[in-house]
Order: structure tokens, then C-alpha cells, then sequence
């Protein structure tokens, strides 16, 4: 026999951080987030006849028109869904917890996949099809918002771009690259790039990049104090703040001693040449080497400006990744356009994905697409990005409303509209 009861915080973190596919929507940490912004968190649970939790959820809550309110519960609930028996319980069960609670609708957003998609998100033929649990979903009352695509403000995408990891090594992930890909790491790695890890004191450094890049491309910046709760509620062990940045002192170096190889290869070509002005080979290494030459006493010019103007380290790109349950997660990321030719972003990707195959991750997530997979979409160019990796798209099931008190639910909608 089951049993859906409300339970304290401390229960549900014991049952949350041990759950298989646990995800960091789903935690305390995040409803400790979500109540600064005036949201309410509360948990509730199914337990098996020996008082064992069988699956659990955090509600998040907050007042709205006509004595109601709205809950909600991110990325779904800590359940087997497959499992219909326990899910279809939980669900009738919920329906009557938010009855008496008062709440005028709930949205639900599972983290579950739908049908599995290649890299291109084009149906696998005899893959995976989760439509059993829409239909559910749909037996139990709740509205399907439908099969979505694009990005919403303040709404997790319905669309992801995933890397599985699991069985597989750092040499098998860089073959299974595509070959620009292989290719801008490699050449990012030339130059002097250095991957480093903020505290939350540095933080400012990455809330100005992520200003920078939000005035660049017209979207809507978090300010500091976000980074900084996140890395407080979540602790470096599931927030990591990952600078790339170039060390311009070293980059010089580099640059003069490649200059410094043409010249001495120039040398020798020159005495060779003397010998046998009609060595065809060595003229054509001469030309080649005349062009190296002029390239790197450029390069060490562009190096030795860069360095006077901005010091010995220049920040070139940053991201925010979370790492939490069997999966690491690239949240959102910011550059600085005008130092792009150095690749950092993909030498800080790289780093991260070898970073998540040492401490045993199984997905590298780098998130959010549009469900869009030509060139008409606005997040084509990072799409393709992601795509260099390797990988497969990931389609989600949708978000899902509950009217449970269905005339006020109908009469809010149409007064919002």
C-alpha cells in the first residue's frame, strides 16, 4: 500500500542527493533560490508500504489573483515514470494536496526525453518514444502546452544538446570530433591559453564578461548577486565558474620563437640555394618560408601591442557550468567578440569535457537549442558549435498545466491576455 504525504526538507534531501536521475532543479538548494524571488518550497513524497520513499517532489508556490496559487515543479518530479502504478498515484494523489492547498494551476516541465534524435534532430528509427507518459499526463487532466520550439523568457528549453560520455575515453571523444573542431582545440592550445577556475570572490570578472556579452547580442544579463547565490547554495562542488584566458607574455614568446625557427630554416635554405640557385624543392620552401616569416613578425607585432595595452593576462571567454548527478551541465556562457581568433571557447569545452570523463559524469550537457536545425533558426551558428563535439539532440516532453480549479483557472487566462 502507498502513501502521499508531505515531508520536511531534510528527508527529501536525503532522498534527492541518492536518486539515480536526480537533477538540480529538483533540490533544496534551488527552492532556497527560488523563495528569494518570493516562492514558497514545500515537498511531498510516495512511500511503499515499508515507509521507503518511492519517488518525491519539491513544489515551489506563490499567491496570485482570488485568494489562489500558482505551483509549479521544475523539470518534474524524482519518480519513475515508466513505472505507471506509482506515477498515476502520485498524480491523483497531488491533484487533491494542491486542491486543499488552493492553487489555481500547477506546471510541470518533466526532464524526460521524448523520442531519441540524431545529432542533425531527426527521429532515430526504432529509438526511444516516450509518448506513453504524455498520454498519462494527458488521462489525469493536465493540458500538454505543446511540442515547442524557440526559447521563452524564464523557461527552461524544451530542446538540449547532449554528449554521451559514458564508456568512452578522452582519445575516442576527440576522434569522434568533427575535423574543425579537432582542429580549432588544437590551434586554440598553440596559443598561450589558460583555463581557470573563479572563486566567488572573482566572480565580478565573469559578471562583466556576461554584461558584455548581453549588450552584444541584446539579451538579458543576471547581475552579480545571482552568481554569487548560486555559488553559495550550491558550493564549487556543483557550480563552476570557468574562465579561459590568454597569458599575452607567453603568447609574445611564442610567437618570436616561431619567428625566430622560419628565419633560422630560411638560413639554411638561403646557403643551400647559393650552392644550387635551381633547386626547384628549396625555392619553393623559400617562398613558404618568406610567408611564415612575414605572418609571424605580424603575430609578434599584434602580440607585442596586445601586451602593452592590456597587461600580461587578457579574460577572453567564461561559462557557468553545473555539475550535478551524472551529468555536467554549460549553462550559458559570455566572450569578448574581438579576441574570438583565439578559439578559447573551444579549448575551455574541451577542457570541461575531459574534466567531466576524469570525475566520472556520463553526460556532458551543453543545454539549451531552439529545436531549429537550419540556418532560419536564431541559435544556428552556437547550434553548430555544439554540434563539433559530437553528440545528439535531446527532445524533452513539455511543459504540462494542471487547472485545478478550472473556471478561475480559464477566467485568469483570458484576464492575462
Amino acid at each position: 500500500m502507498m502513501v502521499f504525504i508531505e515531508i520536511d526538507e531534510k528527508e527529501f534531501i536525503e532522498f534527492a542527493s541518492n536518486y539515480e536521475k536526480r537533477n538540480f532543479w529538483q533540490t533544496a538548494q534551488m527552492g532556497t533560490l527560488r523563495e528569494k524571488k518570493g516562492w514558497k518550497k514545500e515537498y511531498v513524497a510516495v512511500k511503499n508500504a515499508e515507509g521507503k520513499i518511492i519517488g518525491a517532489a519539491m513544489l515551489l508556490s506563490r499567491a496570485t489573483i482570488f485568494y489562489f496559487r500558482i505551483y509549479q515543479a521544475l523539470r518534474g518530479f524524482l519518480i519513475d515514470y515508466h513505472n505507471k502504478e506509482i506515477s498515476t498515484f502520485f498524480l491523483k494523489e497531488l491533484k487533491k494536496y494542491l486542491k486543499k492547498k488552493k492553487c489555481l494551476y500547477f506546471s510541470v516541465d518533466p526532464y524526460i526525453p521524448y523520442i531519441e534524435r540524431d545529432i542533425d534532430g531527426n527521429e532515430v528509427k526504432d529509438g526511444f518514444h516516450n509518448q506513453d507518459i504524455i498520454d498519462m499526463f494527458l488521462e489525469l487532466g493536465f493540458l500538454h502546452k505543446g511540442f515547442t520550439k524557440g526559447f521563452e523568457d524564464e523557461v527552461e528549453p524544451r530542446w538540449m544538446f547532449v554528449l554521451p560520455l559514458a564508456n568512452k575515453d578522452k582519445d575516442t571523444i576527440l576522434k569522434e570530433m568533427r575535423h574543425q573542431t579537432r582542429w580549432s582545440i588544437q590551434r586554440s592550445l598553440k596559443y598561450a591559453i589558460e583555463i581557470q577556475e573563479l572563486s566567488v570572490e572573482e566572480l565580478p570578472i565573469f559578471a562583466k564578461l556576461m554584461d558584455h556579452t548581453a549588450g552584444r547580442r541584446g539579451f538579458f544579463s543576471r547581475d552579480l548577486s545571482y552568481y554569487e547565490e548560486m555559488y553559495k547554495e550550491f558550493g564549487k562542488e556543483h557550480i563552476k565558474y570557468i574562465v579561459a584566458k590568454l597569458n599575452v607574455k607567453k603568447w609574445v614568446e611564442s610567437e618570436k620563437q616561431n619567428l625566430l625557427h622560419e628565419q633560422e630554416e630560411l638560413k639554411d635554405v638561403e646557403e643551400i640555394l647559393a650552392k644550387t640557385p635551381d633547386n626547384k624543392k628549396h625555392l619553393k620552401k623559400r617562398k613558404v618560408l618568406l610567408e611564415n616569416i612575414d605572418m609571424y613578425q605580424k603575430k609578434v607585432m599584434q602580440a607585442e601591442q596586445l601586451l602593452k595595452d592590456e597587461g600580461e593576462e587578457l579574460i577572453l571567454v567564461g561559462a557557468m557550468f553545473v555539475l550535478y548527478g551524472n551529468e555536467v551541465i554549460y549553462l550559458f556562457s559570455g566572450a569578448y567578440e574581438q579576441y574570438m581568433q583565439f578559439r578559447a571557447s573551444y579549448a575551455m569545452q574541451w577542457y570541461m569535457i575531459q574534466y567531466a570523463i576524469d570525475h566520472g559524469y556520463t553526460l556532458y550537457n551543453f543545454y539549451g537549442t531552439s529545436g531549429i536545425f537550419d540556418e532560419s533558426a536564431e541559435d544556428y551558428g552556437v547550434y553548430r558549435f555544439k554540434c563539433g563535439f559530437g553528440g545528439n539532440v535531446v527532445e524533452l516532453i513539455g511543459t504540462f498545466v494542471l487547472p485545478v480549479h478550472r473556471f478561475w483557472y480559464f477566467l485568469y487566462t483570458k484576464l492575462k491576455k
